[in-house]
């Protein structure tokens, strides 16, 4: 060790000013260069999810919904043979393209492997993506003082080659038996593993015998979230069910959007038209392209919040149309709601009383919320040639809070109200 070579610094400024390439991704959001875990139990579908990734990077169709760009592929199945890799790949009935590589069998760490890997990228510079399945089968002897300190040198000696070409390095791996909380503490060995990994990917289920998995994706590159994936018995591919970012995505942007609705009362024009609008208002950085695709996406959501989304083309570009189309009990002024309630106010008898006592307790704080309250009417009392009051008696209900009676329905020989309180 050089004990006289000075420190390598840079100041904030040049930093700020130095011309840095962006992170390079192979999947949009999801797989970035760099080293990254897959981990899951044994016989979980790990491997089939491995090979399916090769497979769409090489062909470079898009994973889950996330964008892929294409390139060249190696993935290391170093626990298969040619026999039940063929039969893998025909059962999952992809093209399988030129430019996607196994390898059987490899050195390990200490022994040559990397040297290995900077050949294979000598002759097939265009690679992108290097998946080895698994990682103990590539690791070294122990030689550091520690298991912690020797799992860092493994994984730094892999990130360095990654960051050396650029590309992403896929290391299958197991998990630790037994159950744990966080599905990140369920991988194997030290947190020198996991914590040297770029992205951990840990495909988990309740129960072995299950169809549904959880993929929980932890990253520092991107947006972290839980994909809910189902596996396909028939072409052996996990299939998306739910992803909890988009979710949170799609409430976020229609909140945005409501907003802005509401001070513009509706916007016409082009996706970069509207980015620009939501950029001054917001002061947050969009995406012509990747707005677009949301709002055509997200529009249940968006209707929850009132906002109503149409796209047409013209000769020159696409239009994008959102108008504000507000529920009835959001446009409501609370004064409104007392005048027009106090029409359909009624009175609970003694005899009623008894009957919904439980259904009219309240406490502050409550919010709106729905009852069921059956009216009774006296047998003896005449009735009525009034189509109102043959339907029920008149009067007011005493309760906090103003009743809002929204249908009566007869049943037997009583008549059942909806009641809603507001607070």
């Amino acid at each position: 060790m050089d004990y006289n070579k000075s420190l390598s610094t840079i100041s904030g400024k040049n930093l700020m000013e130095k011309d840095v390439k962006p992170v390079r991704f192979i999947i949009d959001d999801l797989l970035s260069a760099g080293v990254h875990l897959l981990v899951g139990s044994p016989k979980l579908g790990k491997s089939w999810m491995s090979l399916w990734l090769c497979l769409s990077v090489a062909n470079g169709t898009d994973v889950w919904g996330f964008k892929t760009h294409k390139g060249g592929v190696l993935y290391m199945t170093l626990e298969d043979n040619e026999s039940r890799l063929q039969s893998r790949l025909k059962k999952l009935n992809m093209p399988v393209p030129d430019n996607i590589h196994f390898a059987l069998t490899a050195n390990d760490l200490d022994n040559g492997l990397l040297k290995q890997l900077e050949e294979f990228m000598f002759e097939y510079p265009d690679t992108s993506l290097i998946v080895i399945d698994t990682l103990q089968k590539i690791r070294g002897s122990m030689k550091e003082n520690t298991l912690y300190a020797n799992d860092c040198k493994e994984m730094g000696l892999i990130r360095e080659f990654a960051d050396k070409h650029n590309i992403a390095i896929v290391l299958v791996h197991h998990a630790k038996k037994g159950f744990e909380p966080d599905p990140q503490d369920s991988i194997s060995g030290t947190n020198g593993i996991a914590g040297s990994a770029d992205i951990n990917f840990v495909l988990k289920k309740h129960n072995r015998f299950d169809c549904v998995a959880v993929l929980s994706v932890s990253s520092r590159v991107c947006n972290s979230r839980e994909l809910h994936l189902s596996f396909n018995d028939i072409n052996c591919v996990w299939e998306k069910l739910t992803d909890t970012f988009e979710e949170k995505e799609s409430e976020r942007l229609s909140k945005m959007l409501r907003t802005f609705l509401e001070k513009e009362k509706s916007f016409v024009g082009t996706a970069t038209e509207l980015c620009e609008k939501l950029t001054e208002m917001f002061h947050e950085d969009f995406s012509a392209n990747g707005l677009g695709k949301k709002l055509s996406t997200y529009q249940i959501v968006m209707k929850k919040y009132g906002v109503e989304y149409k796209n047409s083309r013209t000769h020159d570009s696409r239009q994008i149309s959102l108008t504000l189309n507000l529920p009835e009990e959001d446009t409501k002024e609370p004064d409104d709601l007392v005048t027009e309630e106090s029409d359909f106010v009624e009175e609970v008898t003694p005899e009623t009383e008894q009957n919904s006592n439980d259904e009219i307790e309240f406490s502050e704080g409550q919010v709106r919320r729905e009852k069921l309250i059956m009216f009774e009417p006296d047998v003896d009392e005449p009735k009525s040639n009034s189509n109102e009051e043959s339907e029920f008696h008149s009067g007011q209900v005493h309760h906090p809070g103003p009743p809002i009676k929204e249908r009566c329905e007869k049943a037997g020989n009583a008549y059942i109200y909806r009641i809603a309180d507001n607070w």
